[in-house]
């Protein structure tokens, strides 16, 4: 269904700003200080040239005086900046240095990479305590080698040691390598953040290089790391089991709404933020050197191009912005603010700006970042600032839910589909089971894990005597010619039902193996379940085996173009962009996110946090059903969607509990 137009694509963002009047795009763009000063009626200003790209925000902090101190002294610059304005900003002495006072303070020597932000987490103060006690410093450009002062917590007193050393018996003392985050190291020692949290000073993000303490001690990492990963392999299989609760804490309550929830009349207002990789530099440079040629030439890129990646991205901005509209129309006074995360290594320092900046304290929900390692630094801030944040693409990593209560998962994770497909599989009583898997790195890991779970479900209901598991590692025509229909017909029964399960998303294995399964039906009675990506052969001639087989299947996001929702929703879009979004776009989950969540805080306020499963608005393609397994953790979606092929028909069914009200885990 993609029907891109190219030559309407890149001109999207300035589209939208003429069409918003209410959107705001925060760039990073870094400030050069001046080095000019002038005396003006005896009072030292310098003397600052606009570039492209700068605002009065990120000039002020590059100077460290405010807002309206610049509007006060440049009235021309209160409505609109231009390139190669000059403009007054009033200078001010740094002040003779502090004796030194070690009781209260904390004297840290700059290194390459630290920013005030990052300081204040590492000493868990605020950036301006910090600030107040090391007048004249410049926020933005404090030099390697400089040394602040850090006022402690806790002043010691005269009997106290001015550091608290770990005891040697308590704790092992780990450098952090580059990339690494709480939550890995959490994993690679086998003890939790929180605890990890507890022994460094309320730690947060951890630096390269950073000399951290980890609770217990552990001679050889390698060594515990080997032990630790046997462990994890089967904790993940009871990841949402009640038991996984804290101690001590009691089961929490969700709700499922009896009927639609009615978002025609909204009241107050809403601040979204967007935090996108939009690679906004890249796509700005129209003109270009190309070093190709010799000699090099100066060449004008195409109107249509757009840096690689960044599609993707542009759709889903554009499907919170069409939700976004739609809520104004349902009365709510709504401000999306886009936020530039960066593409390259500067992402980390773009992030810990805009987190210093304070702009996201005053927003109502945050919609990404779309990269783990980014969701890890601002899902923290969230949670302290009781900020829900939602993460829109699918993650590979989620132990990034733990002790982040305000962070809400909006793709289910491959256990929640392995659950479902387990639990589908285990009410077909005394059957022939064949799992058909590949072996490729990663995606053997996880077949197993869903090899795992479908045999603790099938065990649990079915005695080992009358259990009939086959394995199949798929080997391609390629590789095995006569191999397919064979090995399929020798562990076939034709005294039981066989249930198939496609334990992997690699088409060509799927359909050679539907293929297979076809042409075998008549002499065996047979039910086939898959992964979403079995639905790729839609687009294909090969269709006719979906329905042939009867596959059955369970998909996050289901689209029902036949619906008036879907249709004018695709009006919408198609009117402002000049294109229409895939069935895999994230444009579509986005709109989702946007309408539920800010139709969700708008109706029922703080309790939507906590119970999001009192709210149930008309969606395009999602199922919200959110769940965590402690208090103190993040929301994951459950909601899958039923599909099954039968008779040329596509029978979709949402999946209903048992309960309207359900408490913990249960019906899971």
């Amino acid at each position: 269904m993609r029907s891109w137009n190219f030559m309407k694509l890149f001109p999207v963002l300035l589209l939208l700003l003429l069409q918003w009047n209410s959107l705001t795009i925060v760039a990073q763009v870094v400030v050069e200080r001046s080095d000019q000063r002038v005396v003006i009626e005896g009072k030292t200003y310098y003397l600052h040239t606009v570039s492209r790209g700068e605002t009065l925000f990120s000039i002020s902090r590059a100077y460290s005086v405010s807002v309206e101190i610049i509007q006060r002294e440049n009235p021309d610059a209160a409505e609109v900046l231009s390139v190669g304005q000059v403009l007054r900003i009033p200078y001010a002495e740094p002040e003779e240095e502090q004796e030194r006072d070690h009781r209260r303070f904390i004297y840290h020597t700059i290194i390459a990479g630290e920013t005030l932000f990052s300081l204040s987490r590492q000493y868990d103060v605020s950036v301006s305590a910090i600030l107040e006690v090391n007048p004249g410093i410049d926020p933005s450009d404090i030099p390697v080698g400089y040394e602040l002062a850090i006022p402690r917590k806790t002043p010691l007193t005269e009997d106290e040691p001015e550091e608290v050393e770990h005891t040697d018996d308590q704790y092992t003392t780990y450098r952090v390598e580059r990339g690494e985050t709480l939550s890995s190291i959490s994993r690679k020692f086998g003890v939790s953040v929180r605890e990890i949290r507890r022994a460094n000073r309320g730690l947060l993000f951890p630096r390269a290089n950073q000399i951290i303490m980890i609770p217990g001690r552990f001679e050889d990492v390698e060594d515990a790391v080997d032990d630790i990963a046997v462990a994890d392999t089967a904790a993940v299989i009871d990841r949402f089991e009640p038991d996984t609760l804290l101690a001590g804490e009691e089961p929490e309550e969700f709700f499922t709404p009896e009927g639609v929830t009615d978002i025609s009349m909204l009241q107050g207002r809403v601040d979204i933020a967007v935090m996108l990789p939009l690679n906004l530099d890249e796509n700005s440079l129209r003109v270009v050197i190309d070093s190709s040629r010799t000699p090099p030439r100066v060449r004008e890129r195409p109107f249509q191009w757009i840096a690689p990646g960044t599609t993707r991205f542009i759709e889903m901005y554009n499907g919170v912005l069409i939700a976004a509209s739609e809520l104004r129309d349902a009365g709510l006074d709504v401000t999306v603010h886009l936020f530039e995360t960066g593409t390259g290594s500067d992402a980390e320092e773009i992030i810990d700006d805009i987190i210093g900046s304070g702009r996201l304290r005053n927003m109502d929900l945050i919609i990404g970042p779309v990269h783990s390692f980014n969701l890890e630094r601002v899902a923290p801030y969230a949670a302290r600032h009781n900020i829900p944040i939602v993460s829109p693409v699918p993650l590979r990593d989620y132990s990034v839910l733990n002790d982040n209560p305000t962070l809400f998962m909006a793709n289910p994770s491959m256990p929640v589909l392995h659950k479902a497909l387990a639990n589908a599989v285990a009410r077909h009583h005394g059957s022939n089971l064949l799992f058909i898997y590949t072996d490729t790195a990663r995606v053997y890991n996880e077949a197993m894990d869903f090899r795992d779970a479908i045999l603790n479900e099938v065990t649990s209901t079915t005695p080992p005597e009358n259990l009939s598991f086959n394995e199949i590692l798929f080997r391609s025509r390629a590789v095995a010619p006569l191999d397919g229909p064979d090995r399929l017909d020798d562990v076939l029964s034709q005294s039981r039902h066989n249930v198939v399960i496609l334990g992997t998303e690699d088409g060509p294995a799927i359909k050679e193996t539907l293929m297979d399964l076809s042409s075998l039906r008549r002499h065996y009675p047979v039910t086939v379940y898959g992964f979403p990506a079995v639905r790729e052969l839609e687009m294909s001639p090969d269709l006719s085996y979906l329905f042939d087989l009867e596959v059955e299947l369970y998909d996050p996001f289901y689209i029902d173009y036949s619906s008036d929702r879907v249709q004018c929703f695709l009006d919408r879009y198609r009117a402002l962009f000049y294109t229409e979004p895939a069935q895999d776009s994230f444009a579509w989950v986005c709109y989702d996110i946007t309408i539920y969540f800010v139709s969700g805080l708008s109706m029922h306020g703080g309790r939507f946090l906590s119970q999001p499963g009192i709210h149930n608005p008309l969606l395009l393609t999602s199922r919200f059903s959110f769940r965590r397994d402690g208090s103190q953790n993040g929301f994951e979606n459950m909601g899958l969607t039923r599909l099954k092929y039968r008779s040329a028909t596509l029978d979709v069914a949402v999946e209903e509990r048992r309960e309207r009200r359900i408490t913990g885990r249960e019906g899971q």
